[in-house]
């Protein structure tokens, strides 16, 4: 899990923090600083996260001085072990060639003794301006830090070579689910989305083990996930925007059809290096986009072309997408599960409930059926549907409705999301050997584990970021057995 990489082009998301800001370049090397960007990570232990610790001025070095370094710098970070993030400002925003070896890594002490050494940052891409990359994921520190040292591991040209290190997190070991384990819960997301009280909490719930899959961000998050449960040759990846969740609600259960696949995410203008990475060693058989060129644009469909076929999916909007979606994946379906469109934990919960029973998960309006969404029950005639939520997300209106494309009609919901998700796992899975845990106040980091919890036959409980959901609590004691202590 080393060397896990998201890498932020210049040009694009940091235009505005350029724009005004006057450059002048001699050979490939600007003389004045462009504006700095905000360090964007949230987890864990944040050095210079609001730049007290050391100034945001560049490390140079050239020829003559080819290491240079900040610091001592003071800190106070305990021992235990680590996943550790770097994140690096560069001045090159005009540089279109690679520069090897210019990068930097951590030193770090207790008192006078070196504890530690990270791995460094990768080298310099063309035209890039910020990387973020996890360089350690899981480092062990014997030793409480109370000092680290910055260095620059400059190109040594005849010119100055430039580097800001903006910052640097100390966060959760990323780590991927034992193989073989018996009754483990999978946490999905670090600790700003779900936090190390929480997994404490669940320890004592599971007679296996407790384990996080986490990345940076969503997008790291999905393409872990994705490492963790599909090896190399999959028939399909499903990629979606990580900006929004309709469309990888709906393709959740599409992406378990079958064999089965993974769902990746990405930006609208972007594909993150860690999902070109992981859609490179997938080597997919096709790739399915889904949504419109307003959330997947055809930049990024053309950038997906060098990792296997692509396909696009796209309804005039989440509706007619998540219609299309289902005609695509599914020639027949004899249950078919219903969520709203306007709000993602019921469809969430929904998802590996739906690859259990071999059917979509089709989006609506609180008081009415889109007419792609009608359409395509009409095509499916299933013989159950089962709508997730109550009725302040799908009315009763709605569901008297559905009732004129199959013969039952069934609802699945709880006092609030979390408690949807519980009845959803209740009425589903008389039990399971594994657990994914997401948090419920936010989508990202559960929408890739929908196709891989229900291939896996299991369910996807929520829970806040502090505190775990008594319900929660009751349903994770069913399913593995374990009488959790208080």
């Amino acid at each position: 899990m080393t060397g896990r990489a998201s890498f932020v082009r210049g040009r694009s998301a940091f235009a505005a923090l350029l724009l005004g800001a006057s450059i002048l370049v001699f050979g490939s090397h600007p003389t004045a600083e462009a504006a700095t960007p905000v360090c964007p990570l949230t987890d864990g232990i944040v050095l210079n996260g609001a730049g007290t610790l050391w100034d945001d001025s560049f490390i140079r070095a050239d020829l003559g001085s080819p290491e240079a370094t900040k610091g001592p710098i003071d800190v106070s970070i305990p021992a235990g072990t680590y996943s550790i993030t770097l994140v690096s400002y560069d001045d090159h925003v005009s540089q279109t060639t690679p520069q090897p070896q210019e990068r930097w890594f951590v030193k770090a002490f207790s008192g006078t003794e070196l504890v530690f050494v990270s791995n460094a940052i990768s080298d310099l891409r063309d035209d890039l301006s910020m990387i973020t990359e996890t360089v350690n994921a899981a480092a062990v520190i014997s030793s409480p830090i109370t000092s680290i040292v910055i260095t620059h591991d400059a190109f040594k040209d005849a010119n100055p070579n430039s580097i800001v290190p903006l910052c640097i997190s100390f966060g959760a070991a990323l780590t991927q689910p034992p193989e073989g384990d018996p009754a483990q819960i999978v946490v999905l997301g670090g600790t700003s989305a779900i936090s190390d009280t929480v997994v404490n909490r669940l320890k004592a719930c599971s007679v296996g083990s407790v384990t996080r899959v986490a990345g940076i961000n969503r997008y790291t998050t999905a393409a872990a996930i994705s490492k963790a449960y599909f090896a190399p040759g999959v028939d399909v990846a499903y990629v979606a925007t990580g900006d929004d969740f309709p469309d990888a609600l709906s393709g959740g259960a599409a992406a378990g059809a079958g064999s089965g696949g993974p769902v990746l995410l990405v930006s609208k203008d972007s594909v993150p290096l860690e999902t070109a990475l992981e859609l490179d060693r997938l080597n997919p058989a096709k790739i399915v986009v889904l949504g419109g060129t307003s959330v997947v644009s055809p930049t990024v469909e053309n950038k997906l072309k060098a990792y296997g076929p692509v396909i696009r999916i796209a309804g005039a909007n989440r509706f007619a997408t998540s219609a299309m979606v289902s005609n695509f994946a599914f020639p027949s379906a004899d249950t078919v599960y219903i969520a709203t469109g306007r709000v993602f934990p019921d469809a969430l919960a929904g998802g590996p409930a739906a690859i259990q029973d071999g059917g979509p998960v089709l989006l609506v309006e609180k008081d009415s059926i889109p007419g792609p969404v009608a359409a395509e029950l009409a095509r499916l005639k299933p013989s159950t549907i089962v709508i997730v939520g109550g009725t302040s997300a799908v009315s009763d209106t709605v569901q008297t409705k559905l009732g004129s494309y199959a013969g039952t009609v069934t609802r699945i919901s709880g006092a609030d999301r979390y408690g949807t998700a519980v009845q959803v796992s209740r009425a589903t899975f008389p039990s399971t050997g594994v657990i994914f845990v997401a948090t419920g106040e936010n989508f990202p980091d559960a929408l890739a584990a929908g196709p891989v919890a229900g291939i896996q036959g299991s369910p996807v409980l929520l829970t806040t970021t502090g505190l775990v959901p008594a319900g929660t609590i009751k349903e994770i004691e069913r399913l593995t057995g374990a009488s959790c202590s208080s």
